[in-house]
């Protein structure tokens, strides 16, 4: 984790954590897997995500795995170049989300919060937009809304902005 939110969760010295630093890459992570940690926009104390990438010295580079890992988070700063999947959340259409606080399903202090918090289907659009998808070869949308988004609705903008098949995690 994050040295950060190991802070926070006092667990900062014990045994078992291993701390990640934003920007840092971390070769063998797991096994033949390296990490980069990236800073992501959420209400918790220094989260991120990550950009995990297959090491595999007997394949040339446009055969390797390279997974951007994006959980919690209302949107990406950062862009990336080589991704061959996507896991990311996708957890509301902001008309939606719009409608249920108007509607009263919602108080309006949390639909701020999801707002500010959360990556809606427009923002996540216009960051898979911004980067370079041309190895893509698939995305999963994750942390979907129960009511406040429509799963079909998502996958179906998300492949025809991207032309990559999208699926949805249950």
């Amino acid at each position: 984790m994050s040295k950060g939110t190991a802070e926070y969760l006092g667990v900062s010295d014990h045994h078992r954590t291993y701390l990640l630093f934003p920007g840092v890459f971390v070769a063998g992570a797991i096994k033949k897997w390296n990490m980069l940690p990236f800073l992501l926009q959420h209400d918790a104390v220094q989260p991120v995500g990550f950009l995990i990438k297959e090491k595999d010295i007997t394949k040339p580079w446009s055969e390797e795995e390279t997974l951007l890992f994006i959980p919690d988070t209302a949107y990406v700063e950062n862009k990336f170049q080589g991704v061959t999947l996507v896991a990311v959340e996708c957890n509301n259409i902001a008309e939606i989300l719009s409608r249920n606080i108007l509607e009263g399903h919602i108080p309006a202090v949390v639909g701020r919060r999801v707002r500010r918090n959360h990556m809606s289907l427009e923002n996540l659009i216009q960051m898979l937009k911004a980067n370079d998808l041309s190895r893509c070869r698939a995305i999963y949308l994750m942390h979907l809304s129960d009511g406040n988004s429509d799963e079909k609705r998502m996958r179906q903008q998300i492949q025809e902005a991207t032309g990559i098949p999208t699926y949805a995690l249950k």
